[in-house]
């Protein structure tokens, strides 16, 4: 069995992902901010028939990339008070084009598409609204996009 955990930005959840191997996964969080809860973890997405990740908490809600229901991924905000998958509301629906990953930074979201074994970077508002696609200077591959809450700049590497 594979752990790892996480704890959001805002240092309310601590996030654990358990895995049986290398496709699948089942998430779990605990209100560490709850001396009531903090005993324990709440099952968030149960199984391991999926992938999925953690992409931060907005407004008592988790944004989590996925591909439950959606081979090429989307993401979703999961309510930790109501987590089951009938409730979750997709903000990003999934596409043609696989959808590699998933960063914040400050109020945005910035998705990396494969299209055509190339890269492919859209902006999202932290509800699921598009807002652009950035511009790459060429056929290639993009990665990093890391930030945090507070920042309005982020850096990538394309090659």
């Amino acid at each position: 069995m594979y752990k790892s955990v996480a704890i959001t930005e805002d240092e309310q959840w601590l996030m654990l992902s358990l895995s049986e191997g290398t496709d699948g996964n089942e998430l779990q969080c605990m209100n560490i901010r709850n001396q009531t809860q903090v005993s324990s973890f709440a099952l968030l997405s149960k199984g391991f028939d999926i992938n999925q990740d953690f992409i931060d908490n907005v407004d008592g809600k988790f944004l989590v990339y996925t591909n439950y229901k959606a081979p090429n991924y989307k993401v979703v905000s999961i309510d930790p008070q109501n987590p089951q998958p009938n409730n979750w509301i997709t903000l990003i629906p999934e596409k043609e084009n696989k959808l590699d990953g998933v960063h914040r930074v400050g109020d945005k979201l910035i998705c990396n598409y494969l299209v055509n074994a190339c890269s492919k970077a859209d902006v999202y508002s932290l509800n699921g609204k598009f807002e652009s696609t950035i511009s790459l200077p060429g056929l290639g591959s993009v990665s990093g996009f890391e930030g945090g809450r507070g920042d309005n700049t982020t850096f990538y590497t394309f090659t």
